[in-house]
Order: structure tokens, then C-alpha cells, then sequence
């Protein structure tokens, strides 16, 4: 990870120009969490505003950080109704930057060593005692606040490799070689697991909630069904009484009772039936008396609204849930028919569904899954969570938000979700948390013929347990590959850097004059040719120019042969009056040559007084040299053995046999056998 060779704050902005700057970052993150944010679950989301205020925090120190992500981190109050995160990454702000700038640590040490020691305590404080949160969404929310941490601190350790962004914020100082092979080592392993976690996740969230929603949608168009079929019957068994009594054609009491007690005897889910006259008073009932012993005959019914809807509509009316009185005390569902005697509303009939006998769903609930079946004014028919007792009142659901939601769907069949904390009698305070936790999925199926409406509610939060438990786990085990990432890319980067820094050292001593430097066989892979090139630098055979009187008996033109040991150091450069060069040596070939030349002279032989020391410390064998004759002054040789792997610049005079002839023209004109070239004695 990136490290500075400086404790200090980076940046060589002034104490003002900084927290202008951290302001000005903390802005950037404020859009970034705005406009970009990669969504785990609803609630749940990855946001990368972290990467402007810890960037901040690096260069400028904790207190511009801190400036930074109090700015940057507003958007998490409205995200996820509640302010605790906004608090933790201001801290963690502020901690990256003390730990960065005081003690040198890396972005991504820093922000680990924050959520090891600072981050369990200050979640326990907000999210568990404040909010409630607990169990595998409490595990989940403090793993993706973790991870999200590290992920934002490994893309601020990227981008300060960057020159134009280090140069932005006034960062002088750049990154060590090491720290910046660990980042793109790091890099390199980690994205690849990064996204393709990230991405399954998201994946497995979607099938769990189409499962959920394609569950609840059959659920409850199951019970619907069901529902349905059986109002309908009960319905028919009314309608028979009513057809029994319009076919006898006359009004006759006693016929009735006795019609009564024969169809609310086959059907057990009628709580009571009666028959009344066109004024909606009782002529008949079953049972005769109520649960308080008084007589139900005579009672006057011309209050209730189904009585005026059928007397108006002529037609059956399955009537709205309401407390019931005289026959029973418990809520009720009128089924009601008329009776039309000479085309004249002579009466009805009625039969009073109770609520506590309707059929069971043929499925098994869930324990997190609730059955419910209201009217169209909102009351209930049916809660498998709260079943009607004796003498209980219509519970209402006409302001609840699940209603609310029911009814936007009109007559569609189809899920929807809705919010729970909108709901008093469900709200709980893990709702503030996260819209997750917050929602209710349902799966909604209309009753047409009764106006009813089935649903099927199961809470997102038990959907996210689910998820969230394998997200824990899968992010857990990228914090773990990223860990391992971290050590296994320090150390490759330590072995990756540590011949590039000799190879550099021994450059720059080469450059400031020192032949002794070398690098030495570091090891034989892939970069060993890479290490070797300062040697191959200082291999070459150098040609130094002394300014000497001639020896007695020495020819003009001797080559001496020179070593490591007897080269002193800087004995390489030209005096100005040889004014040699060197010529580039094939190494696929083992002609190498090279060729005095008088400095601005063309083909004539150097003077006199010159020597050339010729310099092959590499080689394990003396450099043979040869006394040239003066009419073969100007030949150069090579030899097989100076064959080298890397071209490297040499400098060859009369060696071996093989003699390729560089004199002047006038020499050229009369050339002189090879032969005769080779007569001289050769030094070795």
C-alpha cells in the first residue's frame, strides 16, 4: 500500500488552502454518495464518498478530513433515517488521518486498524442500543460498513499513484517503489473477487425476493379462490330459501322457520339466518333465542345498510363486516337475498357468515408470513395473526399503509411492497435502520363477486436475514482475501522491488563516475536480464587515454591488456587527444570492431604517444592482444570468446586471426597479407 517517505501532512497546502480543499472534497463525495452507489439489499448500500473525505484525510490531516466526511456523509441521514453512520465515518475521517500523517501508517492499514479497535464499540453504541438492530442484519450492516471502509481506502491508495492527482492536492512527496508494486499486486487480486462477490450478491437478493413475491402472489390467489367458492355456496344456500319461498308463491312464517333451520343445519359457517318482511323486522330466525335467552323474532333490522341495498337492488348483497346484535354480539358478514312475491319486495332472507368459522388456507404459513382479508372499507375479514374473538369489535384497517397499498392496486393481482413504520401498530425501531427492515413485500388477489381483497405479507427484513446472511459471509471472506492480499502483495513487491532498487543505486553510481559499482547475480528469472544491465553498462571494454612519452622499443600502436584490479576508478576518460570511439558490437555475431580515429580526422592514425588499455574485468581469461605491424596499424580483429549475450559497446585492436582492414587509403592501395599482420608476437 502506499507509503511516503515523510511523517508530515502530504500536501504543501497552507493551513487555510487546506480546509478550503477538504471542504471542496467533502462536496465531492457529497455528490458521489448522491449520484452513485452500488445497492446490496434495499437499505443496504456501498457508497464511495469515502474515497474524496479519506483522500482528504491523507493529504491535509484528520481535522480537514474530518471537515470532509461531515460534509460528504449527510446524504446516509435521509438513506437510512438515522444519523449514527454519518457520526462513524466523520471518525473514521479523522482517525485515517491521524494515523496517516502521525505515524506514516497506509490509508488501508489506517482505516483497518479503525474498524478493528474504533468500530465495534461505536456500532454496538448506535446501531444495537439505539436502534435495536440485532442478530445476522445487525452482523450484515457492520460487515458492507467494514468492507465499504476498505474498499474506499484501497481506491484512495490507487489513485495517490497517480501524478496529476498527487500534484492536485499538493503532495510533493511520491509513493515508494515498493508501496506502489503492492497496490497494483493488490489491485490486480482483489477487483476481479471484489466485483463478482458484489454482483452475486445482488443476484441472489433478486431470486429471494422473486421467490418471496411469486409465493405470496399464489398464496394468495389460493385463499382467494377458496374464499370465494365458499361465500358462494353459503350465498346459494340463501338464495334457496328465498326461491323455496317465491315459489310457493304466498307469505307464510312457519314455512320459513322451517327452511331456515334446514340449510343453517347443513351449513355450520352461518352463525344465525332469519327471514323478514319488506319493513326489515324478523319473522323468522334460527336460533329462536339468543345467547341471552331473549327471543329473536320481531327484532327490526331496517337500520342496517344491506337491508336498503337489497331492497333497492332486488339483488344478492354480501354486506360489509359489522358488530353484530340481537342474535349475536361478534362481527359478522351479512349474505342477504330478496324475496319478490307478484313483483313486489315482499322481504329477504339472511344469513350471517361468522368470522371465526371461515375455512383455513389449504398451505402452511411460514412463521414470518401473514394472511389477511379485508373488505372495501378496510375492515377485516380475516387475520391469521389476530382471529376474532366473542365479542370483539371489527378491527379496521382503513388508514394503515398496507390497506393504502391494497387498494392502489385496484383489482390487479400482483405483490407490492409497503413501509411498516408507517403502520403504528408494527413500527419498531430497527425500521429507522434500514428500508429494508422498514418494508413489508405482499402478494395481493381480489375477491370480485364480495369486494374483498386477499394479501399475503411477509416482512423484507426476514428476506434480508436470509441474503444477509450469505452477503456476511461473502463479505467476510473478500476482508479475509483482501488481508491476505495485503501480505502476500508486500512481500511480492518486496522481492519484485528490491533488484530494481540495486539496479538503480548501482546506475547512479556508475553515472557519478564509480567503476567499482555493480549489482552482482541477484537470481536467474524472468527480470535476471533486468538486473544485469548496469553490469552490462560497466562491462564494456573501455579504452583510456594516457598522455606518456614512447617507450624504448614499444611500437606506436600497443594494445596492454587492463583488469578490474588494476583500472583504477575514473581512468576512463578521454584525455581529448586520442578522440576514440566505440562501436556497437553485434552478439549474434563475433565480429566486433571498433577503430581509432583522430579527433575530426578521417582515417589517420592516432599519434604516436597514445595507449589504449584495454578493459574486460567479466572475462576469466587474460584479453590476448597482438603487436600490430606498422603497415597493419589500423586492423582490427575479434575473437570468438568476447562473444557476448547482451550488445554491449567494444573496443577489439589486433586480436586473433581474423582481421578486417581499417587503414587509410594509401594503406588500403597495397594491402599487406594477413599473414604479415600476424608475424608480431602476441601478449597474454
Amino acid at each position: 500500500m502506499i507509503r511516503f517517505a515523510t511523517a508530515e501532512p502530504l500536501s504543501r497546502l497552507g493551513a487555510q488552502h487546506r480546509w478550503i480543499a477538504g471542504a471542496l472534497l467533502g462536496a465531492a463525495g457529497l455528490v458521489l454518495n448522491y449520484l452513485f452507489s452500488i445497492s446490496l439489499s434495499p437499505g443496504t448500500d456501498l457508497l464511495f464518498g469515502g474515497v474524496p473525505y479519506l483522500l482528504a484525510a491523507v493529504a491535509f490531516g484528520p481535522g480537514p478530513g474530518m471537515v470532509a466526511a461531515m460534509i460528504a456523509s449527510l446524504p446516509t441521514i435521509g438513506l437510512w433515517y438515522q444519523p449514527y453512520a454519518w457520526g462513524i465515518f466523520t471518525l473514521e475521517a479523522a482517525s485515517v488521518g491521524y494515523l496517516a500523517g502521525r505515524w506514516n501508517r497506509r490509508p488501508l492499514t489506517a482505516d483497518f486498524l479503525f474498524w478493528l479497535f474504533a468500530g465495534p464499540p461505536l456500532f454496538y453504541l448506535s446501531y444495537h442500543l439505539g436502534l435495536g438492530m440485532e442478530g445476522v442484519l445487525a452482523a450484515f450492516v457492520f460487515v458492507k460498513l467494514v468492507f465499504n471502509g476498505f474498499v474506499n481506502a484501497l481506491v484512495v491508495e490507487a489513485l495517490l499513484l497517480v501524478p496529476w492527482v498527487r500534484q492536485a492536492l499538493g503532495i510533493a512527496a511520491a509513493p515508494l517503489l515498493r508501496s506502489g508494486l503492492a497496490v497494483v499486486l493488490f489491485l490486480l487480486s482483489v477487483i476481479p473477487a471484489l466485483f463478482l462477490g458484489i454482483r452475486e450478491g445482488q443476484r441472489e437478493w433478486r431470486r429471494s425476493v422473486s421467490r418471496a413475491e411469486d409465493r405470496a402472489v399464489l398464496l394468495a390467489q389460493s385463499y382467494a379462490s377458496k374464499l370465494e367458492q365458499y361465500t358462494m355456496l353459503h350465498a346459494h344456500a340463501v338464495r334457496s330459501v328465498a326461491g323455496a319461498a317465491q315459489w310457493r308463491g304466498e307469505w307464510n312464517a312457519e314455512r320459513l322457520q322451517a327452511l331456515l333451520e334446514a340449510e343453517d343445519a347443513h351449513y355450520p359457517g352461518f352463525a344465525n339466518m332469519y327471514a323478514a318482511d319488506a319493513r326489515g323486522v324478523t319473522v323468522a330466525f334460527n336460533p329462536r333465542v339468543n345467547a341471552q335467552g331473549q327471543s329473536t323474532i320481531g327484532m327490526d333490522f331496517s337500520d342496517r345498510p344491506y337491508f336498503r341495498r337489497v331492497r333497492d337492488t332486488r339483488r344478492t348483497v354480501i354486506s360489509e363486516v359489522f358488530a353484530g346484535r340481537g342474535g349475536t354480539n361478534e362481527p359478522l358478514v351479512i349474505i342477504a337475498h330478496p324475496i319478490i312475491l307478484a313483483d313486489t319486495f315482499a322481504g329477504y332472507v339472511v344469513g350471517a357468515l361468522d368470522l371465526k368459522a371461515l375455512p383455513p388456507p389449504a398451505f402452511t404459513l411460514e412463521l414470518d408470513e401473514r394472511l389477511r382479508v379485508a373488505d372495501s372499507e378496510g375492515r377485516v375479514v380475516l387475520d391469521s395473526r389476530k382471529p376474532y374473538r366473542t365479542g370483539e369489535a371489527p378491527q379496521v384497517l382503513a388508514d394503515s399503509a398496507a390497506f393504502r397499498a391494497v387498494r392502489r392496486l385496484g383489482n390487479r393481482t400482483e405483490a407490492t411492497t409497503y413501509e411498516q413504520g408507517e403502520q403504528g401498530e408494527q413500527g419498531s425501531p430497527m425500521a429507522a435502520a434500514s428500508r429494508t427492515a422498514a418494508r413489508v413485500m405482499m402478494g395481493v388477489a381480489p375477491i370480485s363477486s364480495a369486494g374483498w381483497s386477499v394479501w399475503v405479507e411477509r416482512p423484507l427484513s426476514t428476506i434480508q436475514n436470509a441474503v444477509g446472511l450469505a452477503y456476511a459471509r461473502l463479505l467476510g471472506l473478500l476482508i479475509g482475501v483482501m488481508l491476505l492480499s495485503v501480505l502476500v502483495s508486500n512481500v511480492l513487491a518486496r522481492w519484485m522491488a528490491a533488484p530494481l532498487l540495486r539496479v538503480r543505486d548501482t546506475a547512479a553510481a556508475l553515472a557519478a563516475g564509480d567503476l567499482t559499482a555493480r549489482v552482482g547475480l541477484l537470481r536467474e528469472d524472468v527480470l535476471g536480464g533486468v538486473w544485469q544491465v548496469p553490469g552490462a553498462v560497466r562491462r564494456p571494454i573501455y579504452v583510456v587515454v594516457n598522455s606518456r612519452p614512447q617507450r624504448q622499443g614499444q611500437h606506436p600502436c600497443t594494445v596492454q591488456p587492463g583488469h578490474a584490479n588494476r583500472l583504477p576508478s575514473g581512468e576512463v576518460a578521454d584525455n581529448g587527444r586520442c578522440g576514440f570511439r566505440y562501436f556497437q558490437g553485434n552478439p549474434q555475431r563475433h565480429l566486433s570492431a571498433a577503430y581509432f580515429r583522430e579527433k575530426g580526422g578521417h582515417g589517420r592514425a592516432p599519434p604516436p604517444d597514445c595507449v589504449a588499455r584495454a578493459y574486460a574485468p567479466h572475462l576469466p581469461w587474460r584479453v590476448p592482444v597482438q603487436r600490430v605491424p606498422p603497415s597493419c596499424c589500423h586492423s582490427a580483429a575479434t575473437s570468438s570468446r568476447l562473444v557476448s549475450r547482451a550488445p554491449i559497446p567494444t573496443l577489439i585492436v589486433g586480436l586473433g586471426n581474423d582481421s578486417v582492414s581499417h587503414c587509410p587509403a594509401e594503406a588500403q592501395a597495397t594491402p599487406r597479407p594477413r599473414a604479415h599482420c600476424a608475424d608480431a608476437p602476441a601478449y597474454g
